[in-house]
């Protein structure tokens, strides 16, 4: 992998001890070495540390054509997953994104409001996300490395039973299912 990340501490000095940097050397060294030779725990999960530069170039184009399509399209992207299907997307849009993102004008943000849904089991939160997604045009991203999963699939039914019962017949436009590279499909 090209290009060297770089850690600042500086800011963090003034409540350090210099001699505690010392000591982390070697534990981070070791766990560095670790992440990149893919040993330990979970190595059969570190996929993404070679993605920036190994990726199925047909997929990207395809993944912009969709983004492309649903920004267009619809003032709501509902991303339905559990566990790391759903803390990637997560984790992306918190780091990358304005902290109050879906409060912003669709002007300012230029791209559909993000909710997520599979996470949370509470029937309140359903209840008030079906509250938030009333009279929207909502694309779904469902995101699950496992289709057969229960939790994952039981938030699309429920959405679908309650975009049906309203007649939110414009939700069924815009969906999009990640899988496995091998069984990736849009539909």
């Amino acid at each position: 992998m090209k290009g060297t990340i770089c850690f600042d501490h500086s800011k963090a000095v003034p409540f350090t001890a210099p001699e505690e940097w010392g000591q982390l050397e070697a534990a981070v060294r070791h766990a560095h070495f670790m992440l990149h030779e893919k040993t330990g725990l979970g190595h059969e999960y570190l996929g993404w540390v070679d993605l920036p530069v190994t990726y199925d170039e047909t997929e990207l184009v395809r993944m912009k054509q969709a983004a492309t399509r649903i920004s267009q399209q619809s003032d709501v992207l509902l991303v339905i997953g559990i566990g790391g299907s759903y803390l990637g997307a997560r984790a992306v849009l918190d780091s990358l994104g304005h902290t109050f993102y879906n409060v912003l004008g669709k002007s300012k943000r230029q791209t559909p409001e993000i909710y997520f849904v599979g996470n949370n089991i509470s029937s309140v939160y359903m209840s008030h996300l079906m509250d938030v997604l009333e009279e929207k045009n909502v694309s779904r991203l469902m995101s699950s490395p496992n289709q057969g999963r229960r939790q994952s699939l039981r938030s699309p039914f429920v959405f679908s039973a309650s975009c049906w019962k309203k007649r939110w017949e414009k939700t069924r436009r815009g969906s999009v299912f990640t899988l496995p590279p091998t069984e990736t499909e849009e539909r």
